[in-house]
């Protein structure tokens, strides 16, 4: 089984100028081989492939205009406009399997509370008011400048020591918010995952379409419903554990999970599901108990 393994670089100040310098180099030949295929394509020419274009790079190389290329390797490390990080495949021993499995999970997403599961563990979001209203008064002054900037030529103009300071300052809001996100969901993940479950039963919500309501962007934004399933699947396959994904249109928060009946007229104010047959239960946990019983 191969794992993937993200490395943050602990870098000095030379290799930090050298891997800015490769960035930027990346940057150059992207937009340069970008304009080469549109130029290419409006001349009536067909797709140039990449062993081409590399052997375009490589006479470049050899010309006094472009002799700076050869300065840089090609790493496969990820600039975040902060840190550098290394990405790397690991071949692990497979044949560890814990047979000791518990009853299966149902797992109900939302907005406000990050996830309700059906053997009763509740994970929500973490608290980042401060980090966005932060971003908030930082993207504000940024404005100011970059407002300055147009009016006296934009691009053309170099910025100042003290807005380059500020975006420096915007994108480190920019990680420590993804950051506080992203453990949060590693964490929830891991301690389902640690329990050993035969299965775990996630909801596939329409996380593009909510995003098209104003009202609910930036919650679905910061509950990333994709990165939750994507941990869980891979997690799943290295534990051994049967992830199942319900069908959209599964109506889990309407169906009665102690008779089956649908309620097809529940809204979504109505936080407390209430049947026919005398059940009142939690909307969410209704859910993830409905959910549960997809698993095989």
């Amino acid at each position: 089984m191969i794992k993937s393994y993200k490395v943050k670089l602990l870098l000095n100040n030379r290799q930090k100028t050298l891997l800015s310098k490769s960035g930027g180099t990346a940057r150059w030949a992207y937009n340069f081989f970008l304009a080469r295929q549109k130029e290419n394509y409006d001349d009536g020419g067909t797709f140039i492939s990449d062993g081409e274009l590399r052997k375009e790079i490589t006479q470049l190389k050899k010309t006094d205009e472009y002799d700076w290329l050869g300065e840089v390797s090609a790493p496969r490390v990820k600039f975040d406009g902060i840190n550098w990080w290394l990405t790397v495949g690991v071949e692990v021993d497979d044949n560890q399997v814990n047979t000791q499995k518990t009853e299966a999970i149902g797992i109900d997403l939302g907005v406000k509370t990050l996830a309700v599961c059906s053997n009763g563990m509740i994970f929500s979001k973490p608290d980042i008011r401060d980090e966005i209203e932060k971003l908030r008064r930082l993207q504000k002054r940024a404005s100011r400048y970059y407002e300055k900037l147009k009016q006296q030529g934009g691009e053309n103009r170099c910025k100042s020591a003290r807005l380059k300071k500020l975006e420096s300052e915007i994108r480190k809001v920019h990680q420590r918010i993804t950051s506080l996100l992203q453990n949060n969901i590693h964490q929830m993940t891991t301690q389902l995952i640690k329990l050993n479950p035969e299965a775990i039963v996630l909801e596939d919500l329409n996380g593009s379409g909510m995003l098209k309501n104003r009202h609910l962007s930036n919650s679905v934004r910061q509950a990333k419903f994709y990165e939750i399933r994507r941990q869980l699947d891979y997690k799943c396959k290295w534990n051994h554990v049967e992830f199942v994904l319900a069908n959209r249109f599964y109506p889990s928060s309407k169906t009665c999970s102690s008779c089956g009946l649908i309620k097809r007229d529940l809204r979504l104010s109505d936080r407390v599901f209430v049947c026919e047959c005398g059940l009142e239960i939690d909307r969410d946990f209704n859910a993830s108990l409905n959910l549960k019983r997809l698993a095989g």
